[in-house]
């Protein structure tokens, strides 16, 4: 396999050559192991090999006798750490001396001595392990940029890395913590933590310890729930452009009570129980929300209040579970992508679920508490332009009062000028909703100019309660101006024309998208169906609806 002839022509290659074609086997991660078969070819390539530093900056603790080569090789090159306790130590000489065998551990307390060229560390070991790598490891890091550790519950002193790491944005902590005031704190602009069995005081204190990272831009918590009393000092991080909280307990989203951040901050909050939740309450459910919409209150921000011009709120609540899930936007998605969730729908500002794989006899009930407590947490929509509702389209019955006791409050003065309605059967919780005046207060949605149905079933009944409700509005100088419907599968369109005759009446704009035909066999292409079931109101003047 070895290629040994000095004067064979793979071995002419000029130097410079060689190095700039070893540059493209720079290692990513210490797996990348072709750098060991470039310095294997021949005497030549093994020289230039063996003196290019960046082949060696990922040292293979699986194999310490190898890791202390490369590391011999390294030079002053930028030094990448990953440890990983639980791999098995690969051993490729059998025979190798006893003076010239080394452990993995002891080999990264070695390195560690090395600091001044660290770059990034990615540990994962046991408590006892890491505290000891802390407690013999005092050298500052100046090159540090990313730490990851991972452990089973531990907290670190102050002067871990020497306590000077001017250049660390990118920490991870996954059942390991540092000291709230810590240095290596300080300049972070990335932050993961996961909290879950292995909790440390750096978890439970976490917003005390944000109060020391004011560059923090992208914040990521998984399990943590934090014991700061309500009346503890908010940290501010006034560079903060996402935050993602994933929990298994709503309780994990009081963080929002401790902290405060830009109103452009994409929020992404992911609520899973893996049962239905017991012993929660609606005030439970209240408090929790109140926090999520204080990110809409001025006074909570030193720049102003979020910019919500569109917001969706849809759920489900099916045999297997339920899902609940809110979504929020500062400018207007495409018409038809907002409809029903197809298309390139943007990332939203604000993205919330809530969802747990079982379902019991109080999902229903827990499912309208998370509704009109969401609906009422944001409360101030100054600007809302379009409302998407899709709520538990199998538990429809009693909609409308959920609708009218969840929105009167908040939305019915907001200038919403485009309501989609994403709910089967929902014609007539809609009539009633449309024309709820109590006490003689003005109708609701008072701008309202598109209205859109998904899921719509042309039954007679609901055809002629809508039909009425909108009349009523008409008279008080509230006209539709553009009515979109997509059909429910199964409806088969019999009280089309009662529709239509709605429709001419009123005077809408009218874009109609049939249900599909299960019998109808499907296109050569497969992907032209939808388009040949569309048909709007200027095509329906030629031929028979």
């Amino acid at each position: 396999m070895h290629c040994t002839q000095s004067n064979s022509y793979i071995s002419l290659l000029p130097n410079e050559i060689l190095r700039e074609i070893f540059k493209y086997f720079i290692p990513v991660s210490p797996e990348d192991n072709f750098r060991l078969t470039l310095s294997q070819i021949c005497g030549h390539w093994r020289a230039i090999a063996c003196g290019l530093q960046q082949l060696w900056t990922y040292p293979d603790f699986q194999t310490p006798e190898l890791a202390k080569e490369m590391l011999k090789r390294l030079g002053g090159a930028p030094l990448h750490i990953q440890f990983i306790h639980a791999e098995h130590t690969r051993k490729t000489h059998r025979m190798l001396p006893s003076d010239l065998i080394i452990s993995r551990t002891e080999l990264l307390y070695q390195t560690f001595r090395q600091a001044s060229h660290l770059e990034t560390v990615n540990l994962d070991m046991p408590s006892s392990l890491m505290q000891e790598l802390a407690a013999r490891h005092v050298h500052t890091a100046p090159a540090l940029r990313s730490l990851y550790l991972f452990s089973d519950g531990c907290d670190l002193s102050p002067d871990f890395m020497g306590g000077n790491a001017p250049l660390l944005t990118r920490l991870v902590l996954d059942g390991c913590g540092l000291a709230y005031n810590s240095p290596l704190l300080h300049n972070l602009t990335s932050l993961d933590l996961t909290g879950s069995q292995h909790e440390t005081s750096f978890a439970r204190r976490l917003c005390e310890a944000l109060r020391f990272m004011p560059m923090l831009e992208c914040l990521d918590l998984d399990e943590v729930y934090c014991d700061d009393p309500e009346d503890s000092v908010i940290a501010e991080l006034p560079k903060l452009r996402r935050i993602g909280l994933h929990c298994t307990d709503l309780s994990g989203a009081t963080i929002f009570n401790h902290i405060s951040f830009p109103t452009t901050t994409f929020v992404q909050v992911e609520v899973s129980y893996p049962e239905p939740p017991e012993d929660v309450s609606v005030d439970d459910i209240e408090f929790v929300w109140s926090g999520i919409g204080r990110m809409l209150s001025p006074r909570y921000f030193p720049g102003g209040e979020r910019i919500i011009k569109a917001l969706a709120v849809d759920g489900d609540v099916e045999y297997e579970g339920l899902s609940f899930t809110l979504k929020a936007w500062d400018t207007i998605p495409p018409f038809d992508s907002i409809i029903d969730d197809r298309g390139h729908l943007p990332i939203p500002n604000l993205h919330i679920t809530v969802d747990w794989s079982e379902r019991d006899r109080e999902s229903p009930t827990f499912f309208e508490w998370l509704f009109k407590a969401a609906i009422r947490a944001f409360k101030r929509l100054p600007v809302l332009e379009i409302l998407r509702l899709g709520a538990f389209p199998r538990y429809s019955e009693n909609l409308s009062n959920l609708l009218i006791e969840a929105l009167e409050p908040h939305l019915w003065s907001t200038p919403v000028h485009t309501l989609i309605f994403h709910v089967e059967h929902a014609a007539a919780d809609l009539a009633e909703m449309l024309v709820y005046q109590p006490d003689n207060k003005p109708l609701p949605l008072s701008k309202l100019e598109t209205l859109v149905f998904t899921y719509f079933d042309f039954d007679h009944q609901l055809v002629e309660g809508l039909y009425k409700s909108l009349r009523t509005r008409m008279r008080q100088g509230m006209k539709l101006k553009k009515n979109v419907v997509r059909a429910s599968e199964n409806d088969s369109g019999s009280n089309m024309d009662l529709f239509e005759r709605v429709v001419e009446e009123l005077d809408w704009d009218f874009d109609y998208t049939a249900g599909e035909d299960e019998d109808e066999e499907s296109d050569e292409d497969g992907d032209q169906e939808e388009s040949n079931n569309t048909k709007t109101n200027s095509e329906s003047t030629e031929s028979d609806p």
